[in-house]
């Protein structure tokens, strides 16, 4: 098993992955102590935690690993083609950097700075 990368305060979003005969117990649970934003699969799904809040634990009962970032090798080989899929968006979505300027941007200034002034918005879209 591996624990979570970040310890409590940190917030984001966590990578969790269920044991196949223990996942829907251990989703239930999950959904009852954390915020569950994405399910890849019935074993693999994302939690966000707010900063303060302490994130889910490998040690809850039917959890495999949790992780704020990459997977290991030998892990990543134990899912499925689905599995990997998400993960690898997930994955990327993470380490993007449009993730790394989320925070810092307000609204959309690239889109005021490119359009014309006597532009609406709904205009801008349509053309």
């Amino acid at each position: 098993m591996i624990g979570a990368s970040g310890g409590e305060g940190d917030g984001g979003e966590y990578l969790i992955i269920l044991e196949p005969a223990a996942a829907t117990e251990a989703l239930e649970q999950l959904r009852s102590s954390h915020r569950v934003i994405q399910v890849g699969s019935p074993r693999v799904i994302v939690v966000a935690v707010s900063p303060g809040e302490t994130p889910p634990s490998a040690a809850t009962p039917g959890v495999v690993a949790v992780s704020g970032g990459a997977l290991p090798a030998d892990m990543v080989e134990e899912l499925d083609e689905q599995e990997a899929l998400f993960l690898a968006a997930w994955t990327s979505r993470m380490t993007s950097p449009e993730k790394q300027r989320r925070g810092t941007a307000v609204g959309c200034s690239w889109l005021r700075a490119t359009r014309p002034a006597h532009w609406t918005v709904a205009a801008w879209r349509l053309s």
